[in-house]
């Protein structure tokens, strides 16, 4: 019979929940923050020209296939 105790769990880092829960609770906290800062007008402006290039292809090809 062996009588030995196994350490190897010794020194190990405790559990990483509780760090896990900081990093979760900063990093929503920097999302919430993120999202109430406005967009900036020339991202607005980009989107904007996307949209309006998006309508002329789609004018151009349902014209083409008339």
């Amino acid at each position: 019979m062996n009588n030995t105790v196994d350490n190897s769990n010794q020194g190990s880092p405790p559990s990483q929940a509780g760090q896990n829960d900081g990093i979760s609770k900063q990093l929503r906290k920097f999302y919430q923050e993120l999202e109430q800062e406005a967009v900036p007008d020339n991202l607005l402006m980009l989107l904007d020209k996307l949209d309006q290039a998006e309508k002329a292809s789609a004018a151009a090809r349902k014209k083409s296939d008339d």
